[in-house]
């Protein structure tokens, strides 16, 4: 889910390519699918069951995920989303260890969509909802960091 909100935020000082573009676009292909899937398809894995959604969540992390991640150069791809997730890792690396990358960066995320000026607050709300309801984390007390002016 990360992709479209560093993208779109990292590319917006940037000379427009349709490397750019391309990024941009399939990682709002992932997201998209990512948010109006991921309910449907956490429960089909708690059932052991595969459907066309679980199959095109997995497309879009594997495919469009990392094609988004190497395509748009470098100066895309340093977007806040992973940078919180560094961030968190030097912080207490041990207390970090407990998280999977991937709920740091969903956690950096919603700190990304807050910076991006093209985000609505609707679609914040919908993502920030779609997280909870799935179990990430979506604020610092969910990553057992204590919420002080220090630790933000």
């Amino acid at each position: 889910m990360s992709k479209w909100p560093e993208t779109s935020y990292g590319g917006r000082n940037q000379t427009r390519t349709v490397f750019i573009d391309a990024t941009e676009a399939w990682g709002k292909v992932a997201f998209d699918v990512c948010l109006s899937a991921g309910p449907s398809v956490i429960q089909a894995v708690r059932e052991n069951r595969v459907t066309k959604e679980l199959e095109d969540i997995i497309d879009a992390n594997m495919i469009l995920s990392g094609v988004t991640g190497n395509t748009a150069g470098h100066e895309v791809r340093l977007a806040v989303a992973h940078c919180v997730h560094d961030g968190l890792i030097t912080y207490d690396f041990e207390k970090s260890k407990k998280f999977l990358h991937g709920e740091k960066v969903a956690f950096g995320t919603l700190v990304q969509m807050v910076l991006c000026d093209n985000v609505s607050d609707d679609l914040f709300l919908r993502t920030l909802d779609f997280m909870k309801s799935i179990g990430l984390p979506v604020c610092m007390q969910d990553l057992g960091i204590e919420e002080t002016e220090e630790n933000v």
